[in-house]
């Protein structure tokens, strides 16, 4: 991403940059915050506020290395007479490097992979004797509503729910929360911009935007399938217990091996 070309620009007088797509925030290094920039209601062109997220009239992506401080209860701020667009484009590398800012590399506790050909059963509902071999937890489902920026969430249990322990919920909500914040759960248009972007495996053939996306901790593995289109499900989320899974193999292995005795 830093090779990227952006427009320089001011706000209050401190240096920016600009990017007329929308940035997902797991492409936003830890040294920029992103602010969505709004035009005015009629005709939606005229630069009017700055914001997290913005639905309506969408201009562009405003990158700062400041934080912005919004008025309690005010979840924007206007721009008029505080923002300014320059001619000239600059990479992100050398934005730091005039500016002396330290870049530093997002660090997250649960990077997404593309899924190997080898997983791909793994992002699907299985037959429950295959459930107990893998040792999986349960599946999340989960949908942007119509707007495309809501989040609506059902738990389907696995294994009669034997694995679902504490350990797992905490780690879960963790991990949700950094997808959220941070990757493809953020809203639909976030999803499909971050599987452009991520080129993750195709899941479904003529459905190049249904990809699968792996993450794992040290007891769990982690099977995101993301679906960006609006009137479907837009993710499952499966999760498997790794420690049950060799458990599981280790019994099979052994029980052959008294088999052959």
């Amino acid at each position: 991403m830093t090779q990227t070309e952006y427009s320089l620009l001011e706000f209050d007088k401190k240096p920016g940059l600009f990017v007329y797509e929308r940035v997902p925030s797991i492409m936003v290094p830890q040294w920029l915050h992103a602010y969505e920039l709004q035009g005015n209601c009629r005709d939606g062109c005229d630069p009017e506020v700055l914001k997290k997220s913005v639905r309506e009239n969408f201009l562009g992506t405003v990158l700062l290395p400041w934080e912005l401080q919004f008025p309690q209860g005010q979840e924007f701020l206007r721009v008029r007479g505080r923002l300014y667009f320059m001619s000239q484009t600059i990479t992100m590398e050398a934005f730091a490097s005039e500016h002396n800012i330290a870049m530093s590399e997002n660090q997250r506790q649960f990077p997404l992979r593309p899924a190997g050909a080898e997983e791909l059963s793994e992002f699907y509902s299985q037959s429950v004797d295959a459930d107990a071999k893998s040792g999986c937890v349960g599946h999340l489902r989960m949908d942007f509503g119509a707007s495309g920026m809501e989040f609506w969430h059902t738990w389907h249990a696995h294994n009669d729910d034997k694995l679902n322990t504490q350990t797992f919920k905490t780690e879960l909500v963790d991990l949700v929360t950094e997808l959220r914040e941070h990757g493809p759960l953020k809203n639909r248009d976030g999803m499909r911009l971050f599987c452009m972007e991520q080129e993750g495996t195709p899941l479904s053939q003529g459905e190049p935007y249904v990809q699968g996306f792996v993450t794992e901790s040290d007891q769990f593995r982690y099977c995101l399938r993301c679906n960006p289109t609006r009137g479907d499900y837009n993710a499952y989320l499966y999760i498997y217990d790794k420690y049950h899974q060799q458990l599981c193999q280790s019994q099979q292995a052994m029980s052959m091996t008294m088999g052959g005795m």
